[in-house]
């Protein structure tokens, strides 16, 4: 097995799971097509896709390029698709999407029960999106779901304003990330999992490679115990410094208190001593302005310099549950 020290920024294949030998890192459907493109070894490659559940596979032969489009295909339908190496036979999990209407552009796809990423959820969430400083765009993405680790990050680059998208990374453990730059470098911003550990980390190649993070405030790692909970918000520069808003909580415990960290722009990022972060406020029903009955708390701030020179963290106030 191989060692890994602070963030794995290859693709993450946990033992004894079905990760395939040729990883495909994007699947972007549209309404008659299905695109997907993969990592592997330099030599030609098979395509195999189909009806999903019709057992039966078109099959395209010397692709070298190690990308893929399926075009002419009726929309609204299941498909399932798997590549192959022709000459060392190494073959990829099978696959799965769902043609269908798009808005936009797509950066990446998950189909709902493709379970190429279940060690860490089944859908992509918490997007964050930044352009480096050499002019193309990178997005990030979390993989979610319920009671699941939620602990991957995917990474895709744009060099054309974000017409057409390649596989760049992942960051693994990485949730609620939060990409930006300072000072003409990129920074990630992220939990180590729900509730987890804050860490900060940054990539001096484009997000290709990422050292060790730094730890920046230790969290539970577990949805039973109150831990680190942030969402992918910009960071904020205001009188030299800057900002960014976090809570401490979940929802078991029924509460999430808001909490605001802050590092001298001049400072050192990644070194923990350059961040302050306040204490967490818990909810008061007593504030002035609180709606009626039971509340677990205000999440998801975003923070704003406002005209009149303070600095607010604008945010979601839940009423409907305490637990």
């Amino acid at each position: 097995m191989a060692k890994s020290i602070g963030w794995s920024y290859s693709p993450y294949r946990p033992p004894l799971f079905e990760s395939g030998d040729v990883y495909i890192n994007r699947i972007a459907p549209g309404e008659f097509h299905v695109h997907f493109e993969w990592s592997g070894n330099a030599e030609p490659y098979m395509v195999f896709f189909g009806v999903r559940g019709s057992g039966k596979y078109s099959v395209t032969e010397n692709i070298a390029e190690k990308t893929f489009t399926v075009a002419g295909l009726p929309p609204d339908t299941d498909y399932e698709f798997f590549v192959k190496g022709m000459e060392s036979g190494r073959k990829s999990r099978v696959r799965l999407a769902r043609t269908g209407a798009v808005t936009g552009t797509v950066i990446n796809y998950l189909h709902p029960d493709d379970d190429a990423y279940s060690f860490s959820g089944k859908a992509l969430c918490s997007p964050s999106l930044v352009r480096h400083p050499d002019g193309f765009l990178l997005a990030s993405m979390d993989v979610y779901a319920k009671d699941a680790p939620q602990n991957l990050t995917l990474i895709f680059r744009s060099d054309d304003n974000g017409e057409n998208w390649h596989y760049v990374s992942e960051l693994f453990p990485s949730f609620w990330g939060k990409m930006f730059i300072h000072r003409g470098e990129l920074y990630m911003l992220s939990c180590s999992t729900e509730y987890g550990d804050l860490l900060i980390g940054r990539s001096r190649d484009g997000g290709k490679t990422w050292p060790a993070p730094t730890v920046l405030m230790r969290g539970s790692c577990s949805p039973k115990y109150p831990g680190v909970h942030k969402n992918p918000q910009p960071v904020v520069s205001y009188c030299g410094r800057l900002w960014n808003t976090l809570e401490w909580g979940c929802w078991a415990s029924g509460f999430h208190a808001p909490m605001v960290m802050s590092c001298d722009e001049n400072a050192d990022l990644l070194n923990a001593d350059s961040w302050v972060i306040a204490p967490p406020l818990p909810y008061d029903s007593s504030w002035p302005g609180t709606a009626d009955g039971p509340s677990s708390g205000n999440i998801e701030g975003t923070l704003v310099a406002a005209p009149d020179g303070k600095l607010y963290n604008i945010m979601r106030y839940d009423t409907t549950r305490t637990k």
